[in-house]
């Protein structure tokens, strides 16, 4: 067929092959699924199929009708019978091939057998009139097929427990009480085998209906549940273009940038996923200020960024609808880790909690802080102290609490350390109580000046304290006097002796099988390997001081030994694990509010990225 055939064959423009609302017109698909375009036609067709996938769809639909003679499921409607398409279809193409007349300017009766051209035309538009007639049947049998197939999908969703993501964020409508406080586990593989079956149903629905919001909303709900947020990104984006306001749809899509940010090994864009998050869970309260769903949402994703302040301040808002859930209680437990990051506030709830008895408050305590360690040495050196000064009663109760607090660490870690700990304070005579007294005098004033600066004056002091029991007397002070005594010559670039005194800390806290002394050794020893090259032995140690501080459940910790891994991978040239190791410190010290941690982690992100010479995400970390 020649240029200037078919539609465009008779002095037309491209626009007839489109309707008033810029798509394809009847005609123009129907020669595009015939193959009776010309060049021009088609490459017309083709570009703005290209662009518009309402229009791939429905030549999908057409071309789908031509080639199944029946559909598999008896249950589902059938579509017009595909012989029925093929037979109009086979009509029209060889009369759309043919060159129509030029019509005459003026209205004339023509005698329908005076011109054959005339009446090929005419016959050709009766084709036509049949062909659309029978796809006008076929689109109401796809709503039937919508339908049935819509209502198989819901019948395998009815068992499946969709009200969370995998990162325990809420779907809007989730219950107050859900099913996992009943026992029942997140995704059986019964629910695997529902969810993948309920996909293939409303897929074919979506076929059937592109337009349709529940089947959209509904494959949202399923992508997330098999963790494919990109997918149910794009499910809940069609929804929106359907209802720009529609809450389920703004959550779902924050939803779905969480769920994406959480497995960013690149912080840069774990941040930047979680900002745009954190954006539509507020547009949701912007339409609905006392929205459940995304209040509790926000308040997750604010804690992931870090804003401690923006954290708090969700949660309190969510508190005022809800105090009394299990969600309620999520929320809380977060609320108690981000205030006991104070070491003064948590020595405040411990002792409250301590003199009215409430052991499974303390028990919380010990599980959301990384200060139940410490807590346990204060309260036994102030027992000697107020011994020492006569404070019989105030030293009975400060031993009894710090035995309090170890049994309930023991019981979450497992670690026998302090209990021993406990055991030697417990046998010591007054004497060795008055020799502890002075030298734990001495440990403070070596202490305050390491403060102040004058590191001098701090080793002498520390030096000190140690001559006053024999080595090997108090494994648990003699581990914190060389570690204070580490980071002196350390700050005076003594490096042999800080390594020396490390190394020393680490040996006392083996003996007293005290393991987040002996994490906290392994990772200055890395540091002054590393200074030196060993890169090698960095890695043993940080390996091990990993390991420990897993086994203790100790973010504190584990965000060091990474900083400590991402360190020595930058200076190894290792750009990408360097980053990775950084950002998964990152995570560790804005969980705990940390924020020394977290400036120190930026710094050095941001010195990766400009070394990578990526520098809007340097400028973003600054």
């Amino acid at each position: 067929m020649s240029n200037g055939d078919a539609l465009i064959r008779d002095g037309g423009d491209s626009s007839d092959l489109f309707t008033e609302s810029g798509c394809l017109n009847d005609l123009a698909l129907a020669i595009y699924v015939s193959r009776s375009t010309t060049a021009v036609e088609r490459k017309t067709i083709e570009e703005h199929l290209f662009r518009c996938e309402e229009c791939v769809e429905t030549v999908g639909h057409i071309g789908q009708a031509i080639r199944d003679s029946s559909l598999e499921d008896d249950t589902v409607a059938h579509a017009l019978p595909a012989p029925d398409i093929n037979k109009y279809f086979g009509q029209i193409e060889p009369l759309l091939r043919q060159r129509p007349v030029e019509m005459p300017k003026r209205p004339t009766l023509v005698k329908l057998g005076a011109n054959p051209f005339a009446l090929r035309w005419a016959s050709a538009a009766l084709v036509l009139m049949m062909l659309f007639g029978g796809l006008l049947y076929w689109m109401g049998s796809a709503q039937r097929r919508h339908h049935d197939l819509y209502a198989l999908g819901m019948e395998n969703l009815k068992s499946v427990p969709l009200f969370q993501t995998t990162s325990g964020l809420r779907l809007v409508g989730a219950p107050m009480s859900p099913r996992w406080e009943r026992g029942e586990s997140a995704l059986s593989k019964d629910h695997v085998t529902g969810l993948d079956q309920a996909l293939a149903y409303f897929l074919q629905a979506l076929g059937a209906r592109p337009k349709d919001l529940p089947t959209r909303l509904n494959l949202g709900k399923i992508y997330l549940a098999k963790q494919q947020p990109a997918l149910a990104f794009k499910q809940y984006e069609e929804a929106l273009k359907l209802n720009k306001n529609l809450i389920e749809a703004i959550n779902g899509l924050g939803l779905s940038l969480y769920e994406q940010a959480i497995t960013e090994a690149d912080p840069y864009r774990r941040d930047e996923k979680l900002g745009a998050s954190s954006q539509r869970f507020a547009e949701v309260l912007a339409i609905n200020p006392e929205q459940p769903d995304a209040l509790y949402n926000l308040a997750l994703t604010f804690y992931a960024l870090g804003n401690k302040a923006q954290t708090l301040e969700t949660i309190e808002r969510y508190s005022a609808l809800d105090s009394q859930s299990p969600w309620a209680e999520k929320l809380f437990l977060i609320r108690d880790k981000l205030r006991l990051i104070s070491y003064e506030f948590f020595q405040g709830e411990v002792g409250e909690a301590f003199q009215s008895g409430r052991w499974d408050r303390l028990a919380q305590l010990i599980s959301r802080s990384p200060h139940a360690i410490w807590c346990i040495k204060k309260s036994l050196t102030s027992s000697v102290e107020k011994e020492m000064e006569n404070d019989l009663a105030g030293a009975k109760q400060d031993f009894a609490k710090a035995a309090a607090v170890e049994n309930a660490y023991r019981a979450y870690t497992g670690d026998l350390s302090y209990q021993r700990l406990i055991e030697y304070y417990r046998k010591l005579s007054y004497a060795q109580k008055r020799l502890k007294y002075q030298a734990t005098n001495l440990t403070n004033a070596a202490f305050t000046r390491y403060i102040q600066g004058d590191l001098a004056s701090s080793l002498e002091l520390a030096a000190a304290a140690l001559k006053i029991f024999p080595q090997g007397h108090d494994y648990w002070q003699e581990s914190y006097i060389y570690h204070l005594m580490g980071n002196g010559y350390f700050f005076q670039s003594e490096y042999d002796k800080a390594l020396a005194a490390y190394s020393a800390m680490a040996r006392v806290a083996e003996h007293s099988q005290d393991r987040e002394d002996l994490a906290d050794a392994l990772t200055n020893i890395s540091v002054i390997c590393q200074m030196r090259g060993n890169y090698f032995e960095i890695k043993a140690c940080l390996r091990q001081a990993l390991l420990l501080a897993e086994t203790l459940n100790n973010a504190q910790m584990q965000a060091r030994a990474y900083n400590a891994l991402g360190n020595m991978y930058r200076e190894l040239g290792d750009l990408e694990e360097s980053l990775r190791s950084y950002a998964e410190s990152l995570k560790r010290n804005r969980r705990m509010g940390d924020q020394l941690g977290e400036l120190d982690n930026l710094e050095h992100i941001s010195l990766l990225y400009q070394r990578g010479q990526q520098y809007e995400k340097a400028i973003g970390f600054l």
